[in-house]
């Protein structure tokens, strides 16, 4: 687990994550965070380069632009349109 291996807390980033994306999209918030927590342990568990990246100096703004962009993709999969989700943010970049 990403805990276990790094001082970043997975579900503190989920809850940011989710908080950014509140001021433009409304979503259920359980089905969101499940998805990018479990999509986050499971990329750290078996891509390398995830791994590496994680675990290296910027490990928490990677798993920051991972879940931004996971969460995009998340959102158009549940019907929020497009256009409702900015783009630098969906790319990985803060609010």
């Amino acid at each position: 687990m990403i805990s276990d291996e790094t001082p970043i807390v997975p579900c503190i980033v989920a809850d940011i994550v989710i908080s950014e994306a509140r001021t433009f999209a409304t979503f259920d918030n359980d089905s969101a965070e499940s998805y990018i927590l479990t999509r986050a342990e499971n990329c750290f568990e078996k891509n390398k380069s995830f791994r590496r990246k994680i675990l290296g100096n910027k490990g928490r703004e990677y798993l920051y632009a991972f879940m931004r962009h996971w969460l995009a993709a998340h959102l158009l999969d549940n019907g929020i349109p497009r256009e409702d989700i900015p783009a630098s943010w969906a790319n990985g970049q803060g609010l």
